[in-house]
């Protein structure tokens, strides 16, 4: 197995994909060393797993069988101009230094996230939410287990899909999570797994 560490590499992240499409990452380990974070930021905290730059233009890249771990940010963020952008039975743990830092952070359209194992990341463990205006559409989340995400006193811990204004036609099913927040109606929520409270 590989692994890439962002520290050696100037910190944006262990992957920093910027104008890339058809591509295939598999089987590598993504993490950072010695992640740090300026708490006097939302997001200032070093290291994502993966970042894709936003305006870029990514689209049909694959993200498979991979371990992303002990990120200072982000385990996955994919920008709001990314589309065709597949995240498929990966391991997500130990992201994030704030509680703007997730497990997979998804903007864009057209997007899937599916069995993937997502636990112990600062903040949700699955965000699909608008960025800069471009709102989220498209995008499946589905099969995946999440747990014991977000950080003491921050309350996150599923899957969030949101934001200030309504995204459309997003789609959340099967997956097995604690909590699945939607903040807008045009998502479609379907059989999943919560756990029951008495």
């Amino acid at each position: 197995t590989v692994t890439i560490d962002a520290y050696l590499n100037g910190h944006a992240g262990a992957l920093y994909m910027h104008s890339c499409s058809f591509i295939e990452i598999r089987g590598f380990h993504l993490t950072l060393s010695n992640p740090s974070c300026d708490t006097s930021g939302y997001s200032s905290c070093i290291g994502y797993g993966v970042k894709q730059s936003a305006g870029s233009g990514i689209h049909d890249i694959r993200y498979v069988d991979n371990v992303v771990y002990h990120n200072g940010n982000s385990g996955i963020y994919t920008s709001y101009t990314s589309y065709n952008v597949d995240i498929i039975n990966n391991h997500f743990y130990d992201n994030g230094l704030s509680h703007s830092c997730y497990g997979i952070y998804m903007g864009g359209h057209d997007n899937t996230i599916v069995g993937n194992t997502i636990h112990n990341n600062y903040g949700y463990g699955i965000q699909v939410w608008s960025q800069d205006g471009a709102l989220p559409y498209n995008n499946v989340v589905e099969n995946n287990i999440i747990y014991e995400n977000g950080h003491e006193g921050y309350g996150a811990d599923g899957i969030v899909v949101g934001s200030y204004t309504p995204g459309y036609d997003n789609i959340v099913r099967n997956n097995v999570a604690l909590t699945v927040v939607v903040t807008w109606p045009q998502a479609s929520v379907r059989y999943n797994t919560l756990p029951v409270t008495t």
